[in-house]
């Protein structure tokens, strides 16, 4: 085989790593732009959630696990630590409601400056991990995907996720 062949062959092979590699969605490491995932799809959310009135030191996540889909919870205000999260399995359709929730959509708005003038405010550290492997940090407000999240916990648990209480119904 002559050099040049073996160049080209060299090529060739880069190009097709490269394409398998980067199979998925068109984000590629070191992309800085908001909308860069756009058409990455989601797999795994962990959200992080700190302060607030009512001193909020909550971890959530969401993800799956051979072929089951779970959140897990917990209230570090509440367990100081000392406990492993509460884990509930949801269905299929639960997991690809908080998947499919607008979260470049709350990242893109997002205003770090704006949001450190609220006296009170809840203040968010979140991954996204989507389905070509890459991951995501933001400290963007997510609290469309805690609304969600809190909302489940509910379903499962039977109790305000905040506060550890049974709500009162009218």
């Amino acid at each position: 085989m002559t050099l040049h062949k073996q160049k080209t062959a060299v090529i060739i092979i880069a190009a097709l790593l490269s394409l398998i590699m980067t199979a998925g969605c068109s984000h590629r490491t070191g992309e800085s732009s908001a909308g860069g995932y756009a058409d990455c799809r989601i797999t795994e959310v962990t959200i992080h959630e700190q302060g607030g009135e009512d001193g909020r030191n909550i971890d959530w996540k969401v993800y799956s696990e051979n072929g089951r889909f779970y959140v897990s919870y917990l209230n570090n205000r509440i367990s100081h630590g000392d406990t492993e999260p509460e884990v509930f399995e949801i269905t299929a359709q639960e997991y690809d409601e908080v998947m499919s929730l607008d979260f470049e959509k709350q990242i893109s708005e997002y205003d770090e400056e704006q949001e450190k003038m609220i006296v009170d405010n809840v203040y968010f550290q979140s991954v996204l991990k989507y389905d070509n492997g890459d991951e995501r940090s933001t400290g963007a407000n997510l609290t469309i995907a805690e609304i969600k999240l809190s909302e489940l916990l509910k379903n499962y648990r039977g109790d305000d996720p905040f506060t550890g209480t049974v709500p009162v119904l009218d």
